[in-house]
């Protein structure tokens, strides 16, 4: 039980790490500015590591969004639908991603935005 723990905590680590080192660059772009980096594939790993464990966050979203274009039972239906399908596109793009980190096209994502969360506030 020990070793397992130990495992899980230096697995989860190492995404951590990797996941920070590969956005630490390109968050310029991801707030719509100029990036003085170019992108890498490390940057497409860790969009791809962000998307597959952040992939389940469109679901909720998408019942919020709906519900607020419309009104709560609309959005319960068809916000479920919605944010069911952009899981499953944005997890999908995320496995993509991090299956083909070492191969160019760094800078394309297959799903817009690149990634589910806002970027941080620059000042």
């Amino acid at each position: 039980m020990k070793k397992f723990l130990v495992l899980i905590l230096v697995v989860a680590f190492a995404f951590t790490c990797t996941a920070v080192f590969a956005l630490e660059k390109p968050v310029a772009e991801v707030a719509g500015q100029e990036s003085q980096y170019p992108a890498g594939p490390m940057q497409k790993l860790g969009r791809g590591i962000g998307n597959m464990a952040l992939g389940w966050t469109e679901l909720p979203k998408g019942i919020i969004n709906q519900t607020k274009e419309t009104n709560l039972l609309q959005g319960l239906i068809f916000g479920t639908l919605k944010g069911a399908c952009q899981t499953v596109a944005r997890t999908v793009s995320g496995i993509a991603d991090a299956v083909t980190f070492p191969f160019p096209a760094y800078d394309k994502s297959a799903i817009s935005p690149a990634f589910d969360f806002p970027a941080p506030a620059t000042e």
